[in-house]
């Protein structure tokens, strides 16, 4: 809406036709993308996040109508700073706005930008900030949604276990790839209820978990499971357990005509007061002729 008023009323400037393209290409491209990925709901607000950077692109286009070509004086400065911290304070905050009180309050604040920017430079950084402002407020009162919840928004503002996640995948995937060869046919099976939500150490698993990779979604292997190993013929599955009674339970269903190896084992920290700990385990597989 910022952009259309934008070019609406400054319809020579190529910042407002540049705005305008880069906005109208965004959404359009998102409308288009968005019911074509199978599952995408379960990764939506990782997409939806991916619609920022142009619209910060375009936001900042339309500023420079407001903005002069000299350089700032000090109060103009000084407020810029506070601009800054209005939107890290906005960063931290829960206010848990409904979508009435929501709807509200991105109309004020598109309000206000735009009638702010027309007073020069004071008035658009403040607008700007409102903007910022109130969409962090936005973000932050949603509930959780897919598979990411409200990561991409907030965790720019917030200590997060991203960092010590990634380095455990890769830990863990290092051990399996040491473990392993090249000739090996590896599937995989995580403990954890992906229907019911429970997908926490499907994380430790990404990297080699997509696709045909999985054995089963179970905590045991079915008859189907079965015959799909057998078509398939792994010669390893990686298990990664929350508990090694879950590990055992899962091995105690592999069929013992393939002479599945004891699970070799290691442990690996994981920030989550629920599941502080995890387990990846190799269990090897025979097949006759």
């Amino acid at each position: 809406m910022i952009v259309l008023v934008a070019w609406v009323t400054h319809r020579d400037e190529i910042a407002a036709q540049r705005a305008l393209v880069i906005s109208t290409v965004s959404i359009a491209f998102m409308l288009v993308f968005s019911p074509m990925m199978g599952g995408i709901v379960l990764e939506a607000p990782m997409y939806q996040a991916m619609l920022w950077p142009p619209a910060m692109v375009a936001l900042g286009l339309v500023l420079t109508f407001a903005l002069p070509d000299q350089g700032w004086n000090r109060w103009q400065g000084a407020v810029g700073i506070i601009a800054i911290a209005l939107v890290f304070i906005a960063g931290h905050l829960t206010p848990n706005l409904n979508l009435a009180a929501g709807w509200l309050l991105a109309a004020v604040c598109i309000a206000v930008f735009l009638f702010a920017s027309y007073k020069r430079t004071i008035g658009a950084l403040l607008g700007l900030a409102l903007v910022l402002s109130g969409a962090q407020l936005l973000q932050n009162s949603r509930g959780p949604i897919g598979l990411y919840y409200l990561s991409p928004y907030n965790y720019a503002f917030n200590a997060n276990p991203i960092n010590d996640k990634l380095q455990a995948a890769v830990t863990t995937q290092e051990w399996l790839l040491a473990n392993t060869t090249r000739e090996d046919t590896i599937l995989d099976w995580v403990q954890g209820d992906w229907v019911g939500g429970d997908r926490e150490l499907y994380v430790v698993a990404a990297m080699q978990l997509w696709g045909e990779n999985r054995v089963t979604l179970e905590p045991t292997l079915s008859d189907v499971d079965v015959q799909r190993l057998e078509l398939i013929k792994p010669t390893a599955l990686a298990l990664y357990g929350q508990t090694m009674d879950g590990v055992m339970a899962f091995w105690s269903s592999i069929p013992a005509a393939n002479r599945p190896t004891a699970p070799n084992c290691i442990d690996f920290t994981w920030p989550n007061t629920q599941i502080p700990q995890g387990l990846a385990c190799l269990t090897k597989l025979s097949w006759g002729n």
